[in-house]
């Protein structure tokens, strides 16, 4: 099978192909997009450094399609959940779909973002599929005809080991993250799904942790209480000023576009004209106490930017 990516520019660019357990794919990679190296938790563009977003957008509404692999264990996984309410609970055994669909009734940007200190604008329309299989993998391309259609598609399922939830990528897994022709996807455990974890897999994990001009200090790490974190100091290397913990949360929410570097009332992502001004002389999306660069674009590349 060829799987042939329409290019987003001039340049056809790189031919490369993969091999899987059943067949090789072929991909053509167009060279304005990014080696996609795991620098700084994230993907950036080559050519300029621009932050990669793994979905087309970051605000409006969003049409998201549940997919729960109708296991015992799976249903076992969602009674045992704290956040599960009384009512889906009590539905389980009578009809998986309603449990479900009374489940993300309660995934509204008031619990989703209640985390936050500004609101997105972002809306949700959920809709619920329930299939009599273990994961993703076992669906035909007539059940997953339809998944192109969405936003997204959560699969509820069983993860292996200590995992909560596999951040939002193309499906199948194959698939570059510029593939947008193939549906954006998220595997969250039916044992920790939540209105906050739902956030964290498809919002907070679409953009980079940190842009990829920062620098970083030597590896330090602490134990506290037997857990032992990482305390490496990130640089802005204009200003040579450490990054706080207050930084990294509004980093963000800026390469989300929900910030305002402007100050006009109108969130980035959705700001036809951002203005320069004292704390943002380039207009970009990021702050100049953020930026690492004040002659470049370091706001994030989006598929729908113009």
């Amino acid at each position: 099978m060829t799987h042939v990516v329409a290019p987003a520019c001039d340049d056809m660019g790189v031919l490369f192909e993969t091999e899987n357990s059943e067949e090789p794919l072929t991909h053509y990679e167009p060279v304005c997009f990014p080696p996609y190296f795991y620098k700084y938790e994230g993907y950036f563009l080559a050519s300029t450094g621009q932050a990669v977003p793994r979905l087309e957008k970051t605000c409006g509404a969003f049409r998201v399609l549940v997919v729960f692999f109708d296991t015992a264990a799976n249903r076992d996984a969602l009674r045992m959940n704290p956040e599960v309410s009384e009512v889906p609970r009590m539905l389980l055994d009578a009809d998986v779909h309603a449990a479900l669909t009374s489940l993300f009734v309660a995934y509204v940007p008031a619990t989703v973002f209640s985390g936050l200190a500004v609101r997105p604008q972002v809306s949700f329309t959920f809709d619920v599929k329930v299939f009599p299989a273990e994961h993703p993998d076992a669906l035909s391309s007539e059940q997953t005809a339809g998944f192109a259609a969405y936003d997204a598609v959560v699969f509820l399922e069983d993860l292996p080991g200590q995992f909560a939830g596999y951040g939002v990528g193309r499906w199948p897994m194959n698939h570059p993250i510029f593939r947008t022709d193939g549906p954006a996807a998220l595997r969250i455990d039916p044992l920790h799904v939540s209105p906050g974890l739902f956030y964290n897999e498809l919002f907070r994990r679409n953009v980079p942790v940190l842009l990829a001009e920062y620098t970083k200090g030597p590896e330090t790490f602490e134990e506290v209480g037997g857990i032992v974190y990482d305390r490496t100091q990130v640089f802005n290397p204009r200003t040579g000023r450490v990054l706080e913990r207050e930084d990294f949360a509004l980093l963000s929410l800026v390469l989300n576009g929900w910030h305002d570097v402007d100050e006009d009332g109108i969130q980035d992502c959705v700001d036809p004209e951002i203005h320069a001004g004292p704390g943002n002389v380039d207009a970009d999306w990021v702050p100049d106490t953020l930026d690492p660069d004040l002659g470049a674009d370091n706001g994030p590349f989006l598929w729908t930017r113009g």
